[in-house]
């Protein structure tokens, strides 16, 4: 499952959409303000994966992620912190119930959403920025979490 938390590009939504159907994720919430279906920016960028793809909406992201807990899901951050851990450290177990969450384009995941959360993880990065695109991160995050449960299948 992936979380995007307040987003504000319709474009970043249709793209999340697209990422979430081709690595097979089942659901995707779209929290706060984010912009929802049937939004035409939204509908171009997602190129019918919004019709694929399951979706919820919350306003009330704390309440969602302490149900999710209560459902056993393991509710992991991926955003740069004083104590997140680099994405290569991931030891997530095979199809263990993950949700993913990633945060606004501009300010990352919100600030009362980070103690709610069981890992934090981020990207590491070489060069002199340290920010990506959101959907960047999520593809490279959903890649390489999918790699990794299928290197421990292998074993």
């Amino acid at each position: 499952m992936v979380l995007c938390d307040n987003f504000h590009s319709p474009q970043n939504v249709g793209m999340a959409f697209r990422t979430c159907e081709i690595m097979g994720v089942q659901h995707l919430y779209l929290l706060g303000d984010t912009p929802t279906p049937p939004a035409a920016k939204i509908k171009k960028t997602a190129r019918k994966a919004d019709e694929l793809v399951p979706f919820s909406t919350s306003t009330n992201s704390i309440a969602l992620l302490q149900q999710l807990k209560k459902e056993r899901y393991t509710l992991v951050g991926m955003e740069i912190t004083d104590t997140s851990n680099s994405l290569y450290e991931w030891k997530g177990r095979p199809f263990e119930k993950i949700a993913l969450l990633f945060g606004a384009e501009n300010h990352g995941i919100s600030e009362e959403l980070l103690p709610l959360l069981d890992h934090c993880y981020h990207i590491p990065m070489y060069g002199q920025i340290s920010s990506m695109n959101v959907i960047m991160a999520m593809s490279i995050g959903l890649y390489e979490i999918t790699k990794q449960w299928k290197g421990e299948l292998r074993r």
